[in-house]
């Protein structure tokens, strides 16, 4: 198979082979320890920049935390409507 451009680096981890693309040259912030830190990595990903966030971690890291983040903000506005639309029926249901 012939690849193009300069073949990404193999580094060892406890999960396997990662391979770490030679552009990526900037290390990403540390996240937060704690009970806190379970969504810290999603107020990260929203503050910080494109570039910043392509410069760290490459274009399909950066799409998926992107994708990621659009679903969350697109479904907590229509998960709550839903949770209040949903209460309401039940009380009006259950109480005469």
């Amino acid at each position: 198979m012939l690849m193009t451009g300069t073949p990404a680096r193999r580094q060892s981890s406890p999960a396997g082979c990662v391979q770490v693309s030679p552009s990526v040259t900037v290390k990403p912030p540390p996240l937060p320890v704690g009970v806190s830190a379970l969504w810290a990595w999603l107020v990260a990903a929203v503050r910080t920049s494109d570039q910043e966030m392509l410069a760290s971690c490459g274009l399909d890291a950066f799409m998926f935390v992107k994708v990621f983040t659009y679903g969350v903000q697109l479904f907590t506005p229509v998960a709550i409507l839903s949770i209040a639309v949903l209460r309401e029926s039940l009380f009006t249901t259950i109480l005469p």
